[in-house]
């Protein structure tokens, strides 16, 4: 069993466990969390925005704390 994450508000993050997505490894800040049926979601300000993007929601398990 997976253990819960549960991040605080302003911790800081990195993405992972995305595939082949372009935001794999992306840093960012948690702005704060939104949950959908049972699954907790966590909005991340990123560092270096998309082109369509500042933020973006993340289940906690394609999170990791930064180590700083």
């Amino acid at each position: 069993m997976i253990a819960k994450k549960n991040f605080k508000l302003r911790d800081r993050v990195v993405i992972r466990r995305v595939g082949g997505d372009p935001l794999e490894g992306a840093l960012g800040t948690i702005q704060g969390t939104s949950v959908v049926d049972v699954t907790d979601f966590y909005i991340v300000l990123l560092d270096e925005p998309t082109a369509t993007h500042l933020a973006i929601c993340m289940t906690e398990s394609c999170l990791d704390l930064v180590d700083e």
